[in-house]
């Protein structure tokens, strides 16, 4: 079965399908085709994604690409990324601490934040290594809007340099 993934990065929109590990079609939209500069900040976003919807679905019907559910990467501009290290405690506990601590860094209101993290005990300092990752719940609703405008399911949405990784 084939995958697909669709990177949103600052410069470009990068559209990949594989089958396996081989990989079989490939895209990039600069995204300078989408967007002038002088003119950005006026231009509202519903008009910004339509743009971006009309190219996408351009190179997926140009490249003949049938895939129906997508792999999202998203770029380090649109996401919170932070690592912190904890004090050993129970995890109802560690959520709240990680929750107040993460306040420090963002600015704006936790509530516009969709956000996730992953918690490894180092047992020999008796700390817990704490991965955040958040991102704007408006940001979130775009990527999501312009996909199901594709018809396209989201399976996965990741970190474009974990996508590398991986």
């Amino acid at each position: 079965m084939n995958s697909l993934g669709i990177y949103f990065g600052p410069k470009v929109i990068s559209v990949v399908e594989t089958n396996g590990r081989k990989l079989t079609n490939s895209a990039l939209i600069p995204q300078s085709a989408i967007s002038t500069d002088e003119l950005e900040e006026k231009v509202p976003i519903e008009v910004k994604a339509t743009g971006i919807v009309s190219l996408l679905r351009d190179e997926l019907r140009k490249l003949k690409i049938g895939a129906r559910e997508a792999t999202l990467c998203l770029s380090g501009k649109d996401l919170i990324i932070r690592t912190i290290e904890m004090p050993e405690m129970p995890r109802a506990e560690l959520e709240s601490a990680i929750n107040f601590e993460v306040r420090k860094y963002i600015p704006f209101k936790v509530e516009d934040l969709i956000s996730d993290f992953q918690i490894t005990l180092d047992k020999q300092s008796r700390t817990n290594l704490v991965l955040f990752v958040g991102i704007k719940k408006e940001t979130l609703d775009k990527y999501i809007s312009i996909l199901n405008q594709l018809d396209i399911k989201i399976n996965t949405i990741e970190y474009s340099a974990y996508s590398i990784l991986r």
